[in-house]
């Protein structure tokens, strides 16, 4: 039975490799791992994953040797502005190497950035379709916002210097505008981007399904590399941005800059600062339009006011010449009723007169009759009345007693050491009664 040595079976394989296959070939992949040791070698593992479940249906580990990788790492984030991480596809020159001792390696000896780059686009012009397929790109859009923005929330990262310009435009403005901002926390680089800014979108939600609703929504990221931008082209982002119930002002990256947020939100500025300052700039313009209308209606006032100014005065002297012949012809027909009026009034006194001349004697004569009658009357009183008067009865022989201060008319209640009074004609007697005896 023939059998090889391991070196034998290694070294059939080196030389099929070497005899079989190009020096190196161009290969996409995407980097699940880079490692970079204390000698400067770069150390990858390179997947390729399947469609439908996104696990690796192909997977290699790779190495670009220090004094290579220094110079590939400068060239390509001076080509896309972003450094090689993991997540990033990649089209990679690879030089495939056996050695009997090592087994089998892939030495990476040149990188396209342009492939990256176009990976980018591919992935953003993917994210754009679906959403256009879906029907929601232009649902954000269809959001009417407030006409001023009062209450703002913003998602952003506090430390960030895009959202220091952002707070620092908007607090400072020349107009003094205040603002009642609050702010979402969020992570806004990396692989926790989507899952952050995602749940900064479901908290402005539940807030407002507690509290009242926010007149609009910003969500800001100052500048950076394409790569670092690219969050913001994915499809989770921008499907929650283009269905969500309030109007977004995006303000992601500089000037170049628009990701899939930036179309489908219902404004797009190029910076945050620029966003500050349309809030500013649209509450200006409000300001000015309701100033305007102020004028306006003050003018269209003034303008009614002197038109009906000149109605009135024309209407005035209309009515005074009116009233004045009215007046006129009044005072003609005051002037005949008044004389006929004298002339009743005169005929009325004459016969009154006469009549108030015959009622006068008639009341004359029957206040005499009267008055002799009543005389008469009081002549006869008087005479009864003088019949009983006491110092006439006194004088008859009769005598007035008290007993102890009070008249007594009967024998009743008189004992004895009462004082008595006894009125006479001429005289009162006083004394006190002894030896009372009383007959009936």
């Amino acid at each position: 039975m023939t059998h090889l040595t391991l070196y034998q079976l290694q070294k059939l394989i080196e030389n099929a490799i070497n005899n079989t296959l190009e020096p190196s070939y161009w290969v996409v992949a995407e980097i699940s791992e880079l490692k970079v040791n204390g000698s400067g070698h770069c150390y990858l593992e390179l997947v390729e994953k399947s469609n439908n479940s996104h696990l690796p249906k192909a997977k290699a580990r790779a190495a670009i040797w220090a004094n290579k990788y220094e110079v590939l790492k400068q060239l390509f984030e001076q080509q896309t502005g972003s450094s090689l991480k993991n997540g990033m596809s990649v089209l990679v020159n690879v030089r495939i190497t056996f050695h009997p001792a090592y087994g089998l390696s892939y030495i990476i000896e040149n990188i396209d950035a342009t492939y990256t780059l176009g990976d980018i686009e591919r992935q953003r012009q993917l994210t754009i379709e679906r959403l256009q397929k879906d029907g929601v790109f232009d649902m954000n859009k269809q959001c009417l916002p407030g006409v001023i923005f009062k209450k703002i929330a913003v998602i952003s990262s506090s430390n960030a210097a895009g959202y220091t310009d952002f707070m620092k435009e908007i607090e400072d403005n020349v107009f003094g505008y205040k603002y009642e901002i609050h702010t979402y926390e969020a992570v806004m680089q990396g692989d926790a981007v989507t899952a952050s800014v995602l749940g900064a979108f479901d908290n402005i939600y539940n807030y407002t399904e507690e509290f009242a609703p926010y007149d609009i929504v910003v969500i800001i990221r100052g500048g950076g590399s394409t790569s670092d931008l690219a969050c913001f082209d994915s499809y989770e982002i921008a499907d929650y941005v283009a269905q969500f119930p309030f109007p977004i002002l995006a303000g992601i990256g500089h000037d170049k800059d628009e990701s899939v947020v930036d179309m489908v939100a219902y404004k797009s500025l190029k910076t945050p600062t620029a966003v500050a300052q349309y809030i500013v700039e649209t509450t200006r313009s409000y300001e000015l339009k309701l100033n305007d209308y102020m004028t306006q209606i003050y003018n269209l006032s003034q303008l009614l006011v002197s038109q009906h100014k000149e109605l009135l005065h024309k209407r005035g002297n209309e009515i005074y010449t009116l009233s004045n012949g009215a007046l006129s012809k009044t005072n003609q027909k005051l002037d005949r009723l008044s004389n006929t009026l004298i002339r009743s009034v005169d005929n009325i006194i004459s016969i009154e007169h006469q009549r108030l001349d015959n009622n006068s004697n008639r009341i004359i004569n029957k206040a005499k009759y009267a008055i002799n009658n009543q005389y008469n009357k009081i002549a006869l009183q008087e005479s009864k009345i003088e019949q009983f008067n006491p110092q006439r009865i006194l004088s008859l022989g009769y005598a007035i007693v008290k007993v102890a201060g009070k008249s007594v008319s009967s024998t009743n209640g008189i004992k004895e050491n009462d004082s008595i009074t006894i009125q006479c004609v001429d005289g009162k007697v006083n004394g006190i009664l002894t030896n009372i005896k009383t007959t009936k």
